[in-house]
Protein backbone atom coordinates (compact mmCIF):
# COMPACT_ATOMS: atom_id res chain seq x y z
CA UNK A 1 0.00 0.00 0.00
CA UNK A 2 2.67 2.42 1.03
CA UNK A 3 4.44 1.49 -2.43
CA UNK A 4 1.33 2.32 -4.13
CA UNK A 5 0.92 5.80 -2.30
CA UNK A 6 4.80 6.52 -2.90
CA UNK A 7 4.21 6.39 -6.92
CA UNK A 8 0.60 8.36 -7.01
CA UNK A 9 3.02 11.12 -5.20
CA UNK A 10 5.63 10.72 -7.34
CA UNK A 11 3.00 10.66 -10.67
CA UNK A 12 1.51 13.72 -9.23
CA UNK A 13 4.65 15.73 -8.80
CA UNK A 14 5.39 14.62 -12.69
CA UNK A 15 2.20 15.84 -13.66
CA UNK A 16 2.79 19.12 -12.15
CA UNK A 17 6.13 19.51 -13.61
CA UNK A 18 4.12 19.11 -16.96
CA UNK A 19 1.36 21.11 -17.16
CA UNK A 20 2.19 23.42 -13.79
CA UNK A 21 4.69 26.00 -16.08
CA UNK A 22 3.10 26.44 -19.33
CA UNK A 23 5.95 29.30 -20.14
CA UNK A 24 5.58 30.19 -23.75
CA UNK A 25 2.81 32.45 -24.53
CA UNK A 26 4.53 35.29 -24.79
CA UNK A 27 2.49 38.57 -23.47
CA UNK A 28 -0.44 36.37 -22.58
CA UNK A 29 1.75 34.67 -20.11
CA UNK A 30 0.96 34.64 -16.44
CA UNK A 31 3.54 35.84 -14.40
CA UNK A 32 4.14 31.98 -11.84
CA UNK A 33 4.89 30.13 -15.64
CA UNK A 34 7.87 32.08 -16.25
CA UNK A 35 8.55 32.89 -12.46
CA UNK A 36 9.37 32.04 -9.27
CA UNK A 37 6.61 33.95 -7.12
CA UNK A 38 7.50 32.54 -3.83
CA UNK A 39 7.35 34.88 -0.65
CA UNK A 40 11.14 35.76 0.25
CA UNK A 41 12.49 33.47 2.97
CA UNK A 42 14.60 36.20 4.79
CA UNK A 43 13.05 39.54 5.26
CA UNK A 44 15.42 42.79 3.65
CA UNK A 45 16.74 40.43 1.20
CA UNK A 46 17.60 43.26 -1.41
CA UNK A 47 17.63 46.01 1.53
CA UNK A 48 21.43 46.43 2.04
CA UNK A 49 24.71 45.55 -0.77
CA UNK A 50 28.50 45.26 0.19
CA UNK A 51 30.69 47.70 -2.12
CA UNK A 52 33.86 45.97 -0.19
CA UNK A 53 33.85 46.66 3.06
CA UNK A 54 30.77 49.36 3.41
CA UNK A 55 27.16 48.50 4.02
CA UNK A 56 24.98 50.48 1.70
CA UNK A 57 21.26 50.76 2.59
CA UNK A 58 18.50 50.81 -0.16
CA UNK A 59 16.51 54.60 -0.05
CA UNK A 60 14.65 54.37 -3.24
CA UNK A 61 12.92 51.88 -5.40
CA UNK A 62 11.64 52.72 -8.54
CA UNK A 63 9.08 50.56 -10.24
CA UNK A 64 7.61 50.22 -13.54
CA UNK A 65 4.92 47.39 -13.54
CA UNK A 66 2.84 45.89 -15.87
CA UNK A 67 -1.22 44.83 -15.21
CA UNK A 68 -1.62 41.89 -14.38
CA UNK A 69 -3.58 39.00 -16.13
CA UNK A 70 -6.20 40.08 -17.39
CA UNK A 71 -9.99 38.94 -19.78
CA UNK A 72 -9.47 39.01 -23.63
CA UNK A 73 -10.28 42.27 -24.94
CA UNK A 74 -13.54 43.53 -27.08
CA UNK A 75 -11.94 43.14 -30.16
CA UNK A 76 -10.34 38.67 -28.89
CA UNK A 77 -13.83 37.92 -27.59
CA UNK A 78 -15.36 38.91 -30.83
CA UNK A 79 -13.01 36.52 -32.55
CA UNK A 80 -13.18 33.72 -30.32
CA UNK A 81 -17.35 33.50 -30.52
CA UNK A 82 -16.65 33.90 -34.42
CA UNK A 83 -14.15 31.25 -34.59
CA UNK A 84 -15.49 29.12 -32.47
CA UNK A 85 -18.84 29.42 -34.25
CA UNK A 86 -17.03 28.87 -37.98
CA UNK A 87 -15.19 25.64 -36.52
CA UNK A 88 -18.21 24.02 -35.12
CA UNK A 89 -20.41 24.44 -38.35
CA UNK A 90 -18.21 22.86 -40.43
CA UNK A 91 -16.14 20.38 -38.64
CA UNK A 92 -16.19 16.75 -39.07
CA UNK A 93 -18.87 15.19 -36.25
CA UNK A 94 -16.30 12.56 -35.09
CA UNK A 95 -13.61 15.33 -35.17
CA UNK A 96 -12.30 16.41 -31.53
CA UNK A 97 -15.27 15.54 -30.07
CA UNK A 98 -13.92 17.66 -26.44
CA UNK A 99 -14.69 20.48 -28.42
CA UNK A 100 -18.28 19.61 -28.32
CA UNK A 101 -18.77 20.34 -25.31
CA UNK A 102 -17.10 24.05 -24.71
CA UNK A 103 -18.83 26.54 -24.33
CA UNK A 104 -18.11 30.33 -24.81
CA UNK A 105 -18.01 32.31 -21.12
CA UNK A 106 -16.22 35.57 -21.78
CA UNK A 107 -18.24 38.48 -20.59
CA UNK A 108 -18.00 41.60 -23.00
CA UNK A 109 -18.67 43.71 -19.93
CA UNK A 110 -15.36 42.97 -18.25
CA UNK A 111 -13.32 42.80 -21.66
CA UNK A 112 -9.72 43.64 -20.79
CA UNK A 113 -10.02 43.74 -17.11
CA UNK A 114 -7.75 42.25 -14.65
CA UNK A 115 -8.84 38.60 -13.56
CA UNK A 116 -8.63 36.77 -10.41
CA UNK A 117 -5.21 35.57 -11.57
CA UNK A 118 -4.43 39.26 -12.00
CA UNK A 119 -5.33 39.93 -8.53
CA UNK A 120 -3.34 37.66 -7.15
CA UNK A 121 -0.37 38.49 -9.33
CA UNK A 122 -0.52 41.86 -7.78
CA UNK A 123 -0.89 41.19 -4.34
CA UNK A 124 1.56 38.83 -3.88
CA UNK A 125 4.08 41.16 -5.78
CA UNK A 126 3.84 44.13 -3.45
CA UNK A 127 3.70 41.41 -0.74
CA UNK A 128 7.53 40.44 -1.85
CA UNK A 129 8.91 43.84 -2.91
CA UNK A 130 7.42 44.71 0.95
CA UNK A 131 9.23 41.98 2.63
CA UNK A 132 12.67 42.74 -0.05
CA UNK A 133 13.02 46.47 1.48
CA UNK A 134 11.16 45.78 4.54
CA UNK A 135 13.68 47.88 6.56
CA UNK A 136 13.08 50.63 3.73
CA UNK A 137 9.11 50.51 4.49
CA UNK A 138 9.55 50.17 7.65
CA UNK A 139 11.53 53.92 8.37
CA UNK A 140 10.11 55.46 5.16
CA UNK A 141 6.96 53.65 3.80
CA UNK A 142 4.56 56.47 4.40
CA UNK A 143 6.85 58.25 1.25
CA UNK A 144 5.38 56.13 -1.35
CA UNK A 145 3.20 57.18 -4.36
CA UNK A 146 0.97 55.35 -6.73
CA UNK A 147 1.09 56.33 -10.51
CA UNK A 148 -1.03 54.19 -13.39
CA UNK A 149 -2.12 54.61 -16.92
CA UNK A 150 -6.28 55.69 -17.32
CA UNK A 151 -6.77 52.00 -17.73
CA UNK A 152 -9.11 50.02 -15.50
CA UNK A 153 -6.65 47.15 -15.01
CA UNK A 154 -3.91 49.22 -14.49
CA UNK A 155 -5.59 50.95 -11.76
CA UNK A 156 -6.64 47.75 -10.19
CA UNK A 157 -3.37 46.34 -10.36
CA UNK A 158 -1.99 49.46 -8.19
CA UNK A 159 -4.63 49.32 -5.67
CA UNK A 160 -4.00 45.29 -5.49
CA UNK A 161 -0.32 45.92 -5.46
CA UNK A 162 -0.91 48.50 -2.62
CA UNK A 163 -3.06 46.20 -0.84
CA UNK A 164 -0.09 43.39 -0.69
CA UNK A 165 2.53 45.70 0.01
CA UNK A 166 0.28 47.09 2.92
CA UNK A 167 -0.59 44.24 4.50
CA UNK A 168 2.48 42.75 5.01
CA UNK A 169 3.85 46.28 6.60
CA UNK A 170 0.79 46.61 9.03
CA UNK A 171 0.58 50.52 9.68
CA UNK A 172 3.46 51.80 7.70
CA UNK A 173 2.08 52.46 3.92
CA UNK A 174 -0.60 55.35 3.49
CA UNK A 175 -3.98 54.43 2.22
CA UNK A 176 -4.09 53.96 -1.73
CA UNK A 177 -4.34 57.39 -3.77
CA UNK A 178 -3.69 56.88 -6.91
CA UNK A 179 -2.47 59.38 -9.96
CA UNK A 180 -3.23 58.67 -13.74
CA UNK A 181 -0.42 59.86 -16.18
CA UNK A 182 -0.68 58.49 -19.65
CA UNK A 183 2.07 60.39 -20.45
CA UNK A 184 4.60 58.59 -18.64
CA UNK A 185 1.87 54.89 -19.01
CA UNK A 186 0.78 55.30 -22.38
CA UNK A 187 3.28 57.42 -24.05
CA UNK A 188 2.27 55.78 -27.58
CA UNK A 189 -1.37 56.87 -27.45
CA UNK A 190 -1.65 59.56 -30.21
CA UNK A 191 1.71 59.13 -30.69
CA UNK A 192 1.04 60.18 -34.96
CA UNK A 193 5.19 58.89 -36.14
CA UNK A 194 5.04 56.00 -34.07
CA UNK A 195 1.17 55.02 -35.42
CA UNK A 196 2.02 56.34 -39.43
CA UNK A 197 5.84 54.84 -38.88
CA UNK A 198 4.92 51.45 -37.29
CA UNK A 199 1.64 50.64 -36.00
CA UNK A 200 0.03 51.10 -39.04
CA UNK A 201 2.72 50.27 -41.71
CA UNK A 202 2.16 46.89 -43.24
CA UNK A 203 5.79 47.47 -44.21
CA UNK A 204 7.08 47.07 -40.24
CA UNK A 205 5.43 43.98 -39.82
CA UNK A 206 6.96 42.38 -42.99
CA UNK A 207 8.84 39.40 -41.18
CA UNK A 208 5.98 38.81 -38.51
CA UNK A 209 3.95 37.95 -42.07
CA UNK A 210 6.73 35.99 -43.27
CA UNK A 211 6.81 33.79 -40.82
CA UNK A 212 3.25 32.13 -41.29
CA UNK A 213 4.72 31.80 -44.67
CA UNK A 214 7.40 29.26 -43.31
CA UNK A 215 6.95 25.20 -43.36
CA UNK A 216 6.71 25.22 -39.42
CA UNK A 217 3.58 27.95 -39.75
CA UNK A 218 2.14 25.74 -42.26
CA UNK A 219 2.46 23.24 -40.69
CA UNK A 220 0.65 24.13 -37.47
CA UNK A 221 -2.18 25.64 -39.66
CA UNK A 222 -2.26 21.57 -41.58
CA UNK A 223 -2.39 20.07 -38.28
CA UNK A 224 -4.94 21.68 -37.26
CA UNK A 225 -7.27 21.64 -40.48
CA UNK A 226 -6.63 17.67 -40.41
CA UNK A 227 -7.46 17.44 -36.29
CA UNK A 228 -10.92 19.12 -36.53
CA UNK A 229 -11.42 17.92 -40.22
CA UNK A 230 -12.68 20.98 -41.76
CA UNK A 231 -12.98 22.03 -45.27
CA UNK A 232 -11.61 25.83 -45.01
CA UNK A 233 -7.71 26.64 -44.03
CA UNK A 234 -6.85 28.55 -41.13
CA UNK A 235 -5.56 31.54 -41.81
CA UNK A 236 -2.27 33.38 -39.47
CA UNK A 237 -5.16 35.29 -37.10
CA UNK A 238 -7.17 31.84 -36.75
CA UNK A 239 -3.78 30.22 -35.79
CA UNK A 240 -2.80 32.65 -32.76
CA UNK A 241 -6.01 33.37 -31.59
CA UNK A 242 -6.26 29.55 -30.64
CA UNK A 243 -2.88 29.64 -29.44
CA UNK A 244 -3.62 32.80 -27.14
CA UNK A 245 -6.91 30.60 -26.18
CA UNK A 246 -5.23 28.15 -24.98
CA UNK A 247 -3.79 30.75 -22.75
CA UNK A 248 -7.29 32.35 -21.15
CA UNK A 249 -9.13 29.39 -20.74
CA UNK A 250 -5.84 27.76 -18.80
CA UNK A 251 -5.95 30.51 -16.46
CA UNK A 252 -9.10 31.56 -16.71
CA UNK A 253 -11.39 28.78 -16.23
CA UNK A 254 -8.30 25.50 -15.78
CA UNK A 255 -9.76 24.42 -19.24
CA UNK A 256 -7.31 22.53 -21.58
CA UNK A 257 -9.67 21.92 -24.44
CA UNK A 258 -8.02 24.18 -26.95
CA UNK A 259 -4.87 24.03 -25.68
CA UNK A 260 -4.69 20.42 -26.83
CA UNK A 261 -5.27 20.92 -30.60
CA UNK A 262 -1.64 22.43 -30.08
CA UNK A 263 1.93 20.30 -29.16
CA UNK A 264 4.68 21.71 -26.87
CA UNK A 265 6.47 22.05 -30.24
CA UNK A 266 4.14 23.95 -31.74
CA UNK A 267 3.54 26.54 -28.81
CA UNK A 268 7.13 27.29 -29.38
CA UNK A 269 7.12 28.48 -32.80
CA UNK A 270 4.10 29.94 -32.59
CA UNK A 271 5.93 31.84 -29.89
CA UNK A 272 8.28 33.04 -31.63
CA UNK A 273 6.12 34.04 -34.00
CA UNK A 274 4.47 36.86 -31.57
CA UNK A 275 7.90 37.41 -30.52
CA UNK A 276 8.72 39.00 -34.18
CA UNK A 277 5.64 40.90 -34.05
CA UNK A 278 6.41 42.31 -30.73
CA UNK A 279 10.19 42.85 -31.58
CA UNK A 280 8.86 45.30 -34.48
CA UNK A 281 5.81 47.02 -32.69
CA UNK A 282 7.73 47.72 -29.49
CA UNK A 283 11.38 46.88 -29.46
CA UNK A 284 14.28 47.31 -31.77
CA UNK A 285 12.73 46.75 -34.72
CA UNK A 286 12.02 50.71 -35.21
CA UNK A 287 13.91 53.37 -33.55
CA UNK A 288 11.03 55.41 -32.49
CA UNK A 289 9.76 52.36 -30.47
CA UNK A 290 12.38 53.28 -27.73
CA UNK A 291 12.31 57.24 -28.30
CA UNK A 292 9.17 57.45 -27.75
CA UNK A 293 9.79 55.68 -24.24
CA UNK A 294 12.12 58.91 -23.18
CA UNK A 295 9.10 60.85 -20.91
CA UNK A 296 8.87 57.36 -18.71
CA UNK A 297 12.69 57.43 -18.37
CA UNK A 298 13.22 60.79 -17.66
CA UNK A 299 10.63 60.82 -15.46
CA UNK A 300 12.13 57.93 -13.27
CA UNK A 301 15.73 59.50 -13.72
CA UNK A 302 14.01 62.85 -11.98
CA UNK A 303 12.42 61.14 -9.34
CA UNK A 304 15.34 59.14 -8.50
CA UNK A 305 17.46 62.54 -8.36
CA UNK A 306 15.16 63.65 -6.17
CA UNK A 307 15.75 61.21 -3.77
CA UNK A 308 18.90 61.73 -2.74
CA UNK A 309 18.71 63.98 0.08
CA UNK A 310 21.38 65.82 1.30
CA UNK A 311 20.98 65.31 4.94
CA UNK A 312 21.84 61.78 4.03
CA UNK A 313 20.26 60.57 8.01
CA UNK A 314 17.79 58.53 5.74
CA UNK A 315 16.42 56.72 9.00
CA UNK A 316 15.13 59.98 10.76
CA UNK A 317 13.40 61.67 7.76
CA UNK A 318 10.03 62.36 10.31
CA UNK A 319 7.68 64.58 9.52
CA UNK A 320 10.00 66.38 7.38
CA UNK A 321 8.78 69.04 4.44
CA UNK A 322 10.43 67.51 1.92
CA UNK A 323 7.40 66.40 -0.95
CA UNK A 324 10.43 65.42 -3.03
CA UNK A 325 12.09 62.30 -1.66
CA UNK A 326 10.04 59.42 -2.02
CA UNK A 327 10.80 55.58 -0.68
CA UNK A 328 9.64 54.50 -3.67
CA UNK A 329 7.46 55.34 -6.76
CA UNK A 330 4.98 52.01 -8.41
CA UNK A 331 3.92 52.87 -11.76
CA UNK A 332 1.51 50.53 -13.72
CA UNK A 333 1.34 50.45 -17.87
CA UNK A 334 0.99 47.72 -20.01
CA UNK A 335 3.24 45.32 -22.27
CA UNK A 336 3.42 48.78 -24.71
CA UNK A 337 5.02 50.52 -21.91
CA UNK A 338 7.52 48.14 -20.39
CA UNK A 339 8.95 46.54 -23.76
CA UNK A 340 9.62 49.98 -24.89
CA UNK A 341 11.38 50.99 -21.35
CA UNK A 342 13.46 47.92 -21.46
CA UNK A 343 14.72 48.78 -24.90
CA UNK A 344 15.53 52.32 -24.60
CA UNK A 345 17.62 50.86 -21.35
CA UNK A 346 19.50 48.63 -23.78
CA UNK A 347 18.22 45.45 -22.56
CA UNK A 348 17.40 42.21 -23.99
CA UNK A 349 19.02 43.26 -27.42
CA UNK A 350 20.38 39.94 -29.56
CA UNK A 351 23.38 40.00 -31.81
CA UNK A 352 21.40 39.53 -34.21
CA UNK A 353 17.79 41.10 -35.23
CA UNK A 354 14.44 38.55 -35.14
CA UNK A 355 13.52 37.02 -38.74
CA UNK A 356 11.18 35.29 -40.20
CA UNK A 357 14.07 32.57 -41.38
CA UNK A 358 16.34 32.30 -38.07
CA UNK A 359 13.61 30.73 -35.73
CA UNK A 360 16.15 27.90 -35.34
CA UNK A 361 19.15 29.62 -34.54
CA UNK A 362 17.67 31.83 -32.12
CA UNK A 363 15.99 29.57 -29.72
CA UNK A 364 18.69 30.75 -26.48
CA UNK A 365 17.21 34.67 -27.74
CA UNK A 366 17.32 37.50 -25.18
CA UNK A 367 14.35 38.78 -26.53
CA UNK A 368 11.67 36.04 -25.28
CA UNK A 369 8.61 37.78 -24.10
CA UNK A 370 6.99 34.94 -22.52
CA UNK A 371 9.90 35.57 -19.81
CA UNK A 372 10.90 39.68 -19.63
CA UNK A 373 7.54 40.81 -20.45
CA UNK A 374 4.67 38.79 -18.87
CA UNK A 375 1.62 39.88 -17.60
CA UNK A 376 2.64 41.58 -13.53
CA UNK A 377 6.31 41.82 -15.43
CA UNK A 378 8.17 44.49 -13.65
CA UNK A 379 11.37 46.46 -13.93
CA UNK A 380 13.30 48.67 -10.84
CA UNK A 381 16.03 50.79 -10.46
CA UNK A 382 17.03 50.64 -6.47
CA UNK A 383 19.26 53.44 -5.37
CA UNK A 384 21.45 52.72 -2.31
CA UNK A 385 23.35 55.26 -0.42
CA UNK A 386 26.76 54.42 0.91
CA UNK A 387 28.94 56.35 3.32
CA UNK A 388 33.21 55.27 3.62
CA UNK A 389 32.30 53.61 -0.27
CA UNK A 390 34.84 51.39 -1.49
CA UNK A 391 35.54 52.21 -5.20
CA UNK A 392 33.73 49.94 -7.52
CA UNK A 393 37.32 49.94 -9.99
CA UNK A 394 39.98 49.64 -7.78
CA UNK A 395 38.03 48.46 -4.39
CA UNK A 396 39.87 51.02 -2.27
CA UNK A 397 38.33 52.45 0.27
CA UNK A 398 37.55 56.68 -0.20
CA UNK A 399 37.76 57.35 3.23
CA UNK A 400 34.99 60.07 4.02
CA UNK A 401 33.43 59.74 0.56
CA UNK A 402 29.51 59.70 0.31
CA UNK A 403 28.12 58.12 -2.83
CA UNK A 404 24.93 55.85 -4.41
CA UNK A 405 25.04 53.55 -6.17
CA UNK A 406 22.16 51.52 -7.82
CA UNK A 407 21.09 48.16 -9.10
CA UNK A 408 18.64 46.78 -11.90
CA UNK A 409 16.15 44.15 -11.07
CA UNK A 410 13.66 42.65 -13.76
CA UNK A 411 11.31 40.64 -12.62
CA UNK A 412 12.29 40.56 -9.37
CA UNK A 413 16.12 39.32 -10.55
CA UNK A 414 19.09 41.11 -10.74
CA UNK A 415 20.29 41.73 -14.06
CA UNK A 416 23.48 43.53 -15.55
CA UNK A 417 23.58 46.94 -16.17
CA UNK A 418 24.14 48.21 -19.75
CA UNK A 419 25.87 51.26 -18.40
CA UNK A 420 28.82 49.57 -16.40
CA UNK A 421 28.00 45.87 -18.01
CA UNK A 422 27.71 44.63 -13.79
CA UNK A 423 25.38 44.27 -11.33
CA UNK A 424 26.58 47.62 -9.32
CA UNK A 425 26.95 50.69 -10.87
CA UNK A 426 27.01 54.32 -9.42
CA UNK A 427 24.13 56.12 -10.07
CA UNK A 428 26.04 58.85 -12.06
CA UNK A 429 27.39 56.77 -14.22
CA UNK A 430 23.96 55.00 -15.17
CA UNK A 431 22.52 58.89 -15.58
CA UNK A 432 25.07 59.55 -17.64
CA UNK A 433 24.54 56.41 -19.78
CA UNK A 434 20.83 57.55 -20.76
CA UNK A 435 21.68 61.30 -20.68
CA UNK A 436 19.72 62.06 -24.11
CA UNK A 437 16.29 59.99 -22.85
CA UNK A 438 16.81 62.28 -20.26
CA UNK A 439 17.83 65.58 -20.96
CA UNK A 440 16.63 65.64 -25.32
CA UNK A 441 13.49 64.20 -24.41
CA UNK A 442 11.15 66.12 -26.93
CA UNK A 443 7.56 63.57 -27.51
CA UNK A 444 6.46 66.37 -29.54
CA UNK A 445 9.15 66.77 -32.04
CA UNK A 446 9.16 62.68 -31.78
CA UNK A 447 5.79 61.91 -31.97
CA UNK A 448 4.90 64.72 -34.74
CA UNK A 449 1.57 65.81 -35.33
CA UNK A 450 -0.77 64.33 -38.51
CA UNK A 451 -0.34 66.89 -41.40
CA UNK A 452 -3.77 66.52 -42.19
CA UNK A 453 -5.83 66.40 -38.68
CA UNK A 454 -9.48 64.85 -39.90
CA UNK A 455 -10.83 66.44 -36.70
CA UNK A 456 -9.50 69.80 -36.76
CA UNK A 457 -11.90 72.55 -36.92
CA UNK A 458 -10.40 73.73 -40.31
CA UNK A 459 -11.01 71.01 -42.18
CA UNK A 460 -14.37 69.99 -40.85
CA UNK A 461 -15.21 73.95 -42.17
CA UNK A 462 -13.43 72.59 -45.55
CA UNK A 463 -15.54 69.18 -45.56
CA UNK A 464 -18.72 71.56 -45.09
CA UNK A 465 -17.89 74.10 -47.90
CA UNK A 466 -16.75 71.09 -50.51
CA UNK A 467 -20.39 68.91 -49.85
CA UNK A 468 -21.94 72.40 -50.12
CA UNK A 469 -20.54 73.30 -53.53
CA UNK A 470 -21.32 69.35 -54.60
CA UNK A 471 -24.90 69.71 -53.75
CA UNK A 472 -25.04 73.33 -55.54
CA UNK A 473 -23.57 71.30 -58.61
CA UNK A 474 -26.05 68.55 -58.54
CA UNK A 475 -29.23 70.68 -58.28
CA UNK A 476 -27.76 72.87 -61.22
CA UNK A 477 -27.38 69.58 -63.04
CA UNK A 478 -31.16 68.71 -62.68
CA UNK A 479 -32.17 72.26 -64.11
CA UNK A 480 -30.37 71.75 -67.07
CA UNK A 481 -31.67 68.15 -67.55
CA UNK A 482 -35.22 69.64 -66.98
CA UNK A 483 -35.19 72.41 -69.83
Amino acid sequence: MWLLKLISILFWFKLSECVGRWDVFSTKTIYEWAHDVQTPIFANEHNHVGVGSTLCKAIHVNMVVRHGARNPTLKNMKYIKALHEKIMKTKDPTAFPELDNWRYRYVIEREGELVSKGITEQNDLGARTGARFHHLFDKNGKYVKFVSSRKSRAKDSARHFHGGLSDYLTNKIPSFDNEVNNATMRFYDGCYNYEHQVEDNVTQFEQFHKFSKTPQFINIAKSLKSKLKVPFSFTEDDVYQIYELCSYESYLFNDMTWCKLLTDDERIVLEYGQDLEKYYESSYGHQINSQMACPLVKDMFDTMDKAMNSSWDYENLGDMNNTDYLAAKFQFGHSETIVPLMTALGLYKDNTPLLATNFNTMSGRKFRTSNIAPYSSNLAFVIYACDNVNSLETNTVEKGSKNFVVKLFVNEKEVTIPACDGWLCYYDKVKTKYQDYINKCNIKEICGSKPDDEDSPGNKANLIMVCSMTGQLVMLLIVLLLI
